[in-house]
């Protein structure tokens, strides 16, 4: 709609919606920000963190001021339209453009994106358009709180489970090898979109008339009550976790308590999470609300605003140069820093143009499956449905269904490989415990194969190998309650990143893994040592050296800022005269270490352990 350009506070919305897609953009463009620098990408992590939610609870907001403007059922038919073509049409222009490193039939059926989200909540619009905006409040908010209370109890058993599980709330995996595709949050982010559906519906008629500064108030101490919320539960469990540690030691919680009061924990959307981003958001609106802020940045708000009213296409196009353009064209990982800075700056002017070509034509009437233009009169939705949407594009949609739930079910089952694995590390430390404060090694094969008790006879401290070949770093971290936590190691020496190279997993989807494992270890143990191995070069994966050297510039550059991990190089040793792997240090098949190759990784690794 173009009415914001006449309306000063819808102009204000969109220009929060717009800084929002900023902020996508950056969180999708982090691995260009992290080649700059790693601080750099984590800021814009934390930046991109404000998209989502505001996406929901300022769209939301719009529909609620839309269906008050006009409380028809044409009205509320236009919004399920418009939430038909994004879960179909909008789906697929999206999922196109997050990577080439699967099967289509994965990366279009078995993904969730924050389009589908919203999707979905507008489709609801034709019931929820009934409710009062004080129990859709209250119905979202409760929600989102009774959510988190799944989280926290609801351990998925079955697959199909893990599929519902995984969609609905996040639950699991917390992360997948498929690099989370299928994990999303879809009930917390329908409560969102109650939530500013309400605010649309009470505070409707204060946009129709001049009371910019009372909307302005009433947003920025929303925003601000907001935050101060978050930051003082947070500072509360700063203070009171060691005494709640001495009491409850292990208690089955305590894993997953920290992550209600981390804003961080965006999957599953943890309260802290949805309750600062949303606060800065509104925050934000009242602060572009207010008169003085209005008159001294008129040409920035309305440049946000434009790309706020364009927000579909602006997601598209910059999701297509982050992953799908870089990946095509070959050049993902090799590009130098100014390089980087170059094409991000390229990318992010060709987002603005798009928006703003597709807002002065009015691009926004294209997203449609044609329900609205049938429906008329006294026709209810099953009417517009059977005249909007031909049999052929019933049969896609069941098709489409269909393929997703089946595919969704395939990686879920996938995920479920390594149980005979763990329970046989289970039965063996039920017939001989394992003891404390021993230096536990995680990772793939070249952990699995490590002959620990003959490389390290005298450390001086026991040791437990629970590697597990062809695994990924996602299932160090998915398994880490299982497999690391609980033997509360004094050291624990992780190796893991090869077989997600070569699986393409993004450099900066590592980071993000080891961030994830970080966190849960020191958690529950604080002083735990984490030592992390590089990524080796191989014969066999030479080819890759590019990105697994990138890799490696980001791990090391976490566990520089990181406290109790440290980054231990063997890439130097591995290497000969030629700078190519030697391969004395590999077995015939190039990739996996020889007796000369772990003497090397046992030689690098012992002044660190002892």
């Amino acid at each position: 709609m173009r009415t914001s350009e006449l309306n000063p506070k819808l102009l204000a919305v969109h220009a929060t919606l717009g800084i929002a897609m900023l902020g996508a953009f950056g969180f999708h463009f982090r691995d260009y920000f992290g080649a700059l620098s790693p601080r750099l990408a984590d800021l814009t992590v934390w930046f991109g963190y404000l998209a989502t939610p505001n996406f929901l609870l300022l769209g939301g907001l719009l529909c609620g001021v839309y269906l008050s403007a006009a409380p028809t059922r044409a009205a509320a038919l236009r919004l399920v339209d418009l939430g038909l073509f994004l879960l179909v049409i909008g789906h697929l222009l999206v999922t196109a453009g997050t990577g080439l490193h699967t099967d289509a039939g994965t990366y279009f059926f078995a993904e969730v994106v924050v389009t589908d989200a919203f999707g979905i909540a507008l489709c609801a619009t034709w019931w929820l358009r009934r409710v009062s905006a004080g129990r859709l409040a209250l119905a979202g908010a409760a929600i989102v709180i009774l959510q988190w209370a799944v989280v926290l109890l609801w351990r998925p058993e079955t697959p199909l489970e893990g599929v519902f599980a995984s969609t609905l709330f996040g639950i699991k995996p917390a992360d997948d090898p498929t690099a989370g595709r299928l994990l999303s949050a879809l009930v917390p982010y329908l409560g969102i979109a109650m939530v500013g559906m309400a605010a649309g519906l009470r505070l409707a008629t204060r946009f129709g008339r001049e009371e910019t500064g009372q909307l302005s108030r009433w947003f920025t101490r929303a925003g601000a009550l907001c935050l101060a919320v978050v930051i003082g539960a947070k500072l509360a469990w700063w203070l009171l976790r060691p005494v709640l540690s001495e009491h409850w030691p292990a208690a089955s919680w305590w894993a997953t308590a920290p992550m209600t009061f981390d804003p961080r924990q965006k999957i599953p959307a943890s309260p802290a999470y949805i309750l600062f981003y949303c606060g800065a958001g509104t925050l934000l609106l009242g602060l572009l609300l207010n008169r003085h802020v209005h008159s001294w940045l008129r040409m920035p708000i309305h440049l946000f605003a434009v790309i706020g009213r364009a927000a579909f296409a602006a997601y598209v196009v910059h999701v297509w140069l982050a992953d799908f353009f870089p990946t095509l064209a070959g050049f993902e990982s090799n590009l130098s820093p100014v390089q980087s800075l170059e094409y991000t700056a390229a990318a992010l002017l060709a987002m603005v143009a798009v928006s703003y070509l597709w807002d002065r034509r009015g691009g926004n009437r294209w997203l449609t499956v044609g329900i609205h233009a049938r429906a008329s009169g006294k026709r209810g939705l099953s009417a517009a449905l059977g005249h909007g949407l031909n049999r052929a594009l019933l049969a896609s949609l069941v098709a489409l269904c269909l393929v997703g739930i089946a595919q969704a079910y395939q990686i879920v089952v996938d995920r479920s490989r390594w149980e005979p694995v763990l329970q046989k590390f289970e039965e063996q430390d039920r017939v001989s415990p394992p003891p404390r404060d021993a230096v536990l090694f995680l990772g793939s094969s070249s952990i699995a194969r490590w002959d620990l008790a003959g490389y390290f006879p005298d450390l001086g401290q026991p040791v437990i190998n629970r590697g597990i070949s062809s695994s990924l770093l996602s299932d160090a971290v998915r398994n880490c309650d299982r497999i690391a936590i609980p033997y509360r190691p004094r050291g624990i020496v992780l190796y893991a990143g090869d077989n997600d190279i070569d699986a393409g997993v993004s450099p900066q989807r590592l980071v993000e893994l080891l961030d994830r494992f970080e966190h849960k270890i020191h958690a529950v143990s604080p002083h735990t040592l984490i030592v992390v191995i590089s990524i080796k070069p191989s014969v066999m994966r030479w080819k890759l050296i590019d990105r697994i050297r990138a890799a490696n510039r980001q791990i090391r550059a976490y566990c520089q800022t990181h406290s109790n991990i440290r980054y231990l190089d063997i890439e130097p040793q591995m290497l000969g005269p030629d700078r190519t792997p030697r391969p004395e240090l590999f077995t015939a098949d190039g990739i996996h270490l020889s007796p000369a190759g772990y003497r090397i990784w046992t030689n690098a690794l012992k002044p660190l352990l002892q």
